[in-house]
């Protein structure tokens, strides 16, 4: 798909959603972006809402999500720059700086309290303003996103960081060809680079053991303790494989033997703990073969746990240096490209073994939402009146499969595709595991967001799946839209109602069902 389809296809979700919520588009555009990020682990779980002020000094102030949750103690927020245009339309640099200024205006003034004064105790930006005042320094850095359905010009080519009180703060700038490469990625996420000769001049020393597949090579290393601390504190839960930041998300900050042996026996940590496991999908090796320079989505599978503590001790201590002495033994496994999609879960899988994992954790390619797929494309919905055909639900396992398989037929058959799927007949993982929590009278777990919604519906899963998993059958399938029925027509009614007030949709229809 090119960028001008995947244009016409995002405003034709998005005005679809606004006439279904009834909203504006531009909040329906952020809460469809809002929903990508979190399926693409950029940003777990953001709340839209709508504020566009003033503040001291008559500066301009702006928010239209936020995200106070993150496993890492960051803080993300977003201002928008969308347009309801046809075409696509081109950002200026000096549009998106304003932007990113009202948004950093917002985040200044409601951290020193000025915000709140005056205003009223009921909005939504008043009450996030509070808590970001509350929460003062006890935080880990701030991530400011502009997010906008336009073009970025080719002459913003970024925005320095900057800081609040010491905290550090980062913009992320995210436009339609940014939206469109994820949605076109393999991983379905952004791969992060990172080039280690910013931490290890002349390269981290690996060792190769095993490179006789063309699909993956292993490596061994000694990582500096100061390197994976910092590597965590840049990318925050971004770097760790999914299932192991929802794992790392319900414990505590620091593990007690890991602090414990940073502080009195440093040198001793390569030998006491087990290390991390980690995957990437590209890797830069220095001439003579014996050191990496840079790797491409870097993911780590296992060792989580190791991760955020030595991330959480260096900022308890202030900086890095107590690190100095620490090494963390790591097994690198360099895979495929094409293979990635495949290889990580399954190595993430075993290497988490010893946690008991279930094969329902481990989503897209999990044996679970196979059969929801293949069951989606023969179960037949009856005919309508007056229609002479019938239709299906479609499960759309990885984002975006629906218009890729639509895209690859002839003009006719599409048509035919789209006839027999129609596009409101379209659910994904997240949609379904809504439904699902919902109806099982948990709407508090669906109010904390897709992320911890998710890992709830995927122990609710498991659970059937390892006692029985014929039970995931034509009925198990047709109850999963039944629930889907009855959770799209409350949130249309919702929207349209006279009381409601363009606020917590979400949470009003999850309690409703």
């Amino acid at each position: 798909m090119n960028l001008e389809d995947f244009h016409a296809e995002l405003q034709n979700t998005v005005n679809a959603r606004a006439a279904v919520d009834n909203d504006y588009t531009s909040m329906a555009f952020m809460a469809e972006v809002s929903e990508r990020f979190a399926e693409a682990g950029e940003v777990e779980n953001f709340t839209v809402l709508q504020f566009e002020g003033s503040g001291q000094r008559n500066r301009k102030l702006s928010v239209n999500a936020y995200d106070l949750d993150d496993a890492d103690e960051s803080v993300s927020l977003a201002v928008l720059l969308h347009s309801s245009s046809d075409s696509i339309d081109v950002v200026s640099a000096t549009e998106a700086k304003k932007r990113l200024t009202a948004l950093e205006n917002f985040l200044t003034e409601a951290v020193s309290g000025q915000f709140t004064i005056g205003r009223e105790e009921s909005s939504a930006a008043y009450q996030l303003a509070e808590d970001l005042h509350r929460r003062g320094r006890a935080v880990a850095r701030y991530r400011l996103y502009l997010i906008t359905n336009g073009r970025l010009s080719d002459r913003m080519k970024g925005v320095p960081s900057s800081e609040l009180n010491g905290v550090p703060i980062d913009f992320h700038l995210w436009d339609l060809q940014r939206l469109h490469q994820v949605q076109e990625s393999q991983q379905g996420r952004e791969a992060l680079e990172i080039n280690l000769t910013k931490w290890v001049p002349e390269g981290l020393a690996i060792l190769e053991i095993c490179g006789d597949s063309s699909d993956f090579a292993t490596y061994m290393a000694a990582v500096p303790g100061a390197l994976v601390a910092d590597l965590y504190a840049q990318f925050g839960s971004r770097l760790l494989e999914g299932n192991v930041r929802s794992f790392l998300s319900g414990r505590g900050k620091v593990n007690k033997g890991i602090k414990t042996t940073i502080l009195s026996e440093p040198e001793m940590f390569m030998a006491y703990n087990n290390g991390i496991t980690a995957t990437a999908t590209g890797l830069v090796r220095s001439s003579d073969g014996l050191r990496a320079t840079s790797l491409t989505d870097l993911q780590i599978v296992n060792g989580g746990q190791t991760t955020a503590s030595l991330f959480y001790v260096a900022r308890e201590n202030g900086n890095s240096s107590v690190l100095s002495d620490v090494f963390v033994p790591m097994k690198l496994v360099v895979v495929d490209p094409e293979k990635a999609v495949e290889l990580v879960p399954k190595i993430s899988r075993f290497a988490n073994s010893q946690n008991r994992v279930s094969e329902a954790d481990f989503f897209s390619n999990s044996p679970f939402h196979i059969r929801i797929e293949e069951l989606s494309r023969r179960q037949l919905v009856p005919a309508r009146p007056g229609v002479s055909y019938q239709t299906k639900w479609y499960y759309e396992r990885t984002r975006g499969q629906y218009l890729n398989e639509r895209n690859k037929l002839a003009t006719i058959d599409a048509n035919k595709f789209v006839a027999t799927h129609p596009r409101s007949q379209v659910f994904t993982k997240t949609d379904a595991a809504r439904y699902v929590v919902s109806w099982d009278q948990r709407p508090h777990v669906v109010s904390a967001g897709a992320q911890k919604n998710f890992v709830a519906f995927a122990e609710s899963v498991a659970k059937i799946w390892e006692t029985s998993n014929d039970e995931i059958n034509g009925q198990y399938f047709r109850d999963l839209v039944a629930k889907a029925i009855m959770y799209e027509e409350i949130r249309s009614s919702v929207a349209k109602a006279d009381w409601y007030d363009k606020g917590y949709l979400a949470n009003i229809v999850t309690y409703t069902m």
